[in-house]
């Protein structure tokens, strides 16, 4: 049968990295790294290290695989050249002319077991050829001629994900069969094949500069964040598992969130630049985990079952929830929880108040208002995504029965769709406003928010908006920051209060000028200072 080997050649000079291959990288040498991944594809005896250095030669003999010295060269020799003369030592070695010769690179650490076995089926399938690993080079390029005059690579000026394709070798992987590689003199045959890569895996170290970059993604964690989205749940989690993966750039983020009938966040995270996946189901989705081995996963789903917890920590991962008030709070390494303290969980395992909320970036960027504002010119109402209770429409109407004059601003949530807010029916003066991208802009014009209880209102808080606050659902109830402690008038659960409560309410804040200066005041003193940074760093300084 046709085998497979590799050649990994390494010299122990280098002039823009010295001792590059010997340097270690994370908790291993360089070499180390391509010969642990092509030993999860063939057998290590099927390897064979060429190089000119003993050091080197030691540290492959310490992985199992052939070493061939060769003497010191100037480094003007090319693979090519590397590659034929060192042909005998294959077939002593027990290699065929019919065998595969792949060449790895040991500058490209990150090199994956998926794209060696590919180039490898490739070569096993076709009669002769070569096989190169690639990455996508499309930009707008030029060159100069004899004459030294410019000249444009392209046809036309387009975005750079319509330009046709245009590969660059990553040095990488790249193979033939021995005899061709004898008869040619190159690893380069017609017919040529490539396999596409990553950047991360063609990342060929040459100088600090891409030694600095490969300990960028060496210590770089992979990190999973699940949140899930409905007409019943809301939108909030999505959007904190945006702002979190927004604070995460060290890291590799991929957002996860639950695809059903009823679902949302895939038609919310697709907006966003961050690689997707939905599962239907959380044994699915346990499933991706063991195969990915991410090392930080963190769940916005809410109450967590024990077991669906446990399998997630099977796979060597640390798990984070947020809100967790299920079973799955009890094995989870980390509970996050802005909004309340969870009386049966363990004060080391969690972290809670307001302290720990996840502010939107916008919110950074833009800052609280500068000052509060004495008359009420601009209510702003948002009761988040979905808005189950149907309290936008009961807030609507009692403006409409005090005769409120001033202007008021509706954002409807991607879950309220199907519902129209017609303001000309309660006599009122404003706008509705749909998929909202500049959330805090809208925040600061208002001088009143009528909202529920979940995290938009830490948002309001920050900007330095007075806020009343009218509960979803029980669970808001528990929601320790919509109180006056912090500035927020809560006058209950909606589906207990009734209309002529949230109007008196209304009507008192508009009202009463010193009472929603002292809201501004506690919500501001709360906010201040508030960084999303400094919540990651506490949540990763936990978990390490």
């Amino acid at each position: 049968m046709t085998k497979t080997w590799y050649m990994v050649p390494v010299r122990g000079g280098s002039v823009g990295l010295p001792r590059k291959n010997a340097r270690f990288l994370g908790d291993k040498p360089l070499l180390c790294h391509v010969l642990q991944t092509i030993k999860k594809v063939d057998d290590p005896q099927q390897i064979v290290v060429i190089t000119d250095d003993p050091e080197l030669q030691a540290i492959a003999e310490g992985e199992g695989v052939r070493v061939v010295m060769e003497p010191k060269t100037t480094g003007k020799a090319t693979l090519d050249d590397v590659c034929c003369n060192s042909l005998d030592a294959f077939f002593k070695f027990g290699a065929t002319d019919n065998d595969i010769l792949l060449t790895i690179q040991a500058t490209c650490p990150f090199v994956s077991k998926e794209s060696i076995e590919k180039a490898k089926s490739i070569l096993s399938q076709q009669n002769g050829g070569s096989v190169i690993t690639v990455m996508d080079d499309r930009h707008l390029n030029w060159t100069i001629d004899e004459n030294g005059k410019a000249h444009p690579l392209y046809k036309a000026r387009v975005n750079r994900q319509f330009l046709p394709p245009n590969f660059r070798e990553s040095g990488a992987v790249i193979g033939s069969v021995i005899k061709t590689i004898k008869e040619t003199h190159t690893r380069i045959n017609q017919p040529v094949h490539l396999v596409e890569i990553t950047s991360i895996e063609g990342l060929d170290i040459d100088d600090y500069k891409d030694w600095l970059i490969a300990e960028y993604y060496m210590n770089s964690r992979k990190i999973v964040l699940r949140a899930d989205a409905g007409k019943q749940m809301g939108m909030g989690h999505v959007y904190r598992a945006l702002t979190i993966a927004g604070e995460l750039v060290q890291y590799q983020v991929t957002l996860v969130t639950k695809v059903s009938e009823d679902s949302l966040g895939m038609d919310f995270f697709s907006q966003y630049p961050y690689p997707v996946r939905g599962f239907e189901s959380d044994n699915d989705f346990v499933e991706y985990c063991r195969k990915e081995k991410p090392d930080v996963i963190f769940l916005d789903q809410l109450s967590t079952k024990g077991e669906y917890v446990r399998a997630l920590k099977t796979t060597g991962a640390k798990v984070v929830t947020f809100e967790d008030l299920g079973e799955g709070a009890l094995e989870a390494d980390l509970v996050v929880n802005d909004l309340y303290r969870i009386p049966h969980l363990p004060e080391e395992r969690q972290m809670y108040g307001v302290s720990n909320v996840f502010l939107p970036s916008s919110f950074r960027y833009l800052g609280p208002k500068e000052s509060f504002s004495e008359s009420v010119d601009n209510i702003l109402i948002l009761f988040g995504g979905s808005d189950p209770s149907g309290l936008t429409e009961r807030s609507l109407k009692a403006l409409g029965e005090i005769g409120y004059k001033g202007q008021v601003t509706v954002v409807q949530g991607l879950g309220q769709k199907d519902r129209n807010f017609d303001l000309d029916k309660y006599g009122l003066n404003g706008e509705v406003l749909q998929n909202v991208r500049d959330m805090p802009k809208v925040m600061r014009k208002a001088d009143l928010a009528l909202s529920s209880a979940g995290r938009t209102v830490s948002e309001l808080m920050y900007v330095g908006v007075p806020t009343m606050c009218i509960c979803q659902n029980e669970r808001e109830l528990t929601h320790s920051h919509a109180s006056q402690v912090y500035g927020v008038h809560n006058i209950g659960l909606g589906t207990l209060v009734d209309d002529e409560t949230i109007r008196k309410n209304i009507k008192f804040l508009i009202d009463n000028v010193e009472f929603r200066r002292n809201m501004w005041v506690r919500a501001s003193d709360a906010m201040r200072g508030h960084s999303n940074s400094d919540v990651i760093e506490r949540i990763m300084n936990h978990i390490r």
